[in-house]
């Protein structure tokens, strides 16, 4: 037994899903620049010694404060 719509719903589920896909690897792509550049900063390493500091938080702490002296 199908139900009304339901291959509406379906061809609308796997769209969706082809663009979480896509989402998903824009992000993959965007965090990988964003780590690039960041690895580059010559602060990069005193940054991300302090505890809790990654690339993600160390490169929006350099966003917010730009180059410190």
């Amino acid at each position: 037994m199908r139900l009304p719509g339901e291959e509406v719903a379906a061809g609308l589920v796997a769209q969706l899903a082809q663009e979480v896909i896509s989402l998903d690897e824009r992000i993959k792509t965007t965090d990988a620049d964003i780590e690039g550049r960041f690895r580059r900063h010559p602060l990069a390493e005193v940054i991300t010694s302090m505890p809790g500091m990654g690339f993600r938080l160390g490169a929006e702490f350099l966003a917010a404060v730009g180059d410190p002296p």
